[in-house]
């Protein structure tokens, strides 16, 4: 499961994108063995956090890389 800008689904949530807010129902549909890719170039750690536990990304598995200067 491929969740591009994956900052909007903490970031909008049902405010502004309503799919975003059902991301976490989904979720719950898609076996615990299918890897989860959430992507976005302007995420802090704080909201990663908040994304992780919507998407139940485990914290082992999650790989943060950030290319400022």
């Amino acid at each position: 499961m491929v969740i591009d800008e994956a900052r909007c689904v903490e970031q909008w949530g049902a405010e502004f994108r309503k799919h975003y807010s059902t991301l976490e129902a989904l979720r719950s549909f898609v076996p615990r063995g299918v890897p989860v890719l959430a992507t976005s170039a302007t995420m802090p750690p704080d909201m990663l956090t908040r994304v992780r536990v919507v998407l139940e990304m485990t914290a082992e598995k999650t790989f943060h890389l950030n290319l400022e200067s």
